[in-house]
């Protein structure tokens, strides 16, 4: 469910109006330690292969997630889990994203329940060619009130 780190903050007793909903642009990868178990949460020997742009393991910028899929429809299998997030797989690399459409759904969720807050994270580390010329991380925060 897209919400469900949000019930269980809530549920912790955690005020709503300090909860935020972080969307990012980018994933997580891992390295399988077995190519036949991919459901999110299997085991992993470690991060995911670094790639061209982020250069650093474990992390895919949303635009190298599209890359991939794209330049190798045949060879990574899209799937969503039980909330409808999406994660990939191709050999013993995988990794979790947000598409556009989980993206529309968070916001949402969001805007429809007691926390109107939400944080869009465009970077991590090296996430955009852009940062790499800047040298700087970028975070805004949006405000989806009323």
């Amino acid at each position: 469910m897209q919400d469900s780190a949000m019930k269980l903050w809530l549920s912790k007793g955690a005020p709503a109006h300090k909860l935020m909903l972080g969307i990012p642009f980018y994933g997580r990868s891992f390295t399988l330690t077995s190519p036949h178990q991919t459901k999110p949460g299997s085991a992993s020997s470690g991060a995911g292969h670094e790639l061209h742009y982020t250069v650093e393991e474990g992390f895919i910028a949303y635009y190298e997630a599209c890359k991939a899929l794209k330049d190798d429809p045949n060879g990574w299998t899209v799937r969503e889990d039980e909330g409808g997030n999406p994660y990939a797989f191709k050999g013993d690399q995988w990794f979790g994203y947000d598409d556009p459409e989980n993206v529309v759904a968070k916001v949402s969720l969001n805007h429809s329940s007691v926390h109107k807050d939400a944080t869009v994270a465009h970077g991590h580390n090296k996430l955009s060619t852009d940062e790499l010329r800047k040298g700087q991380r970028l975070r805004r925060r949006h405000d989806l009130g009323n």
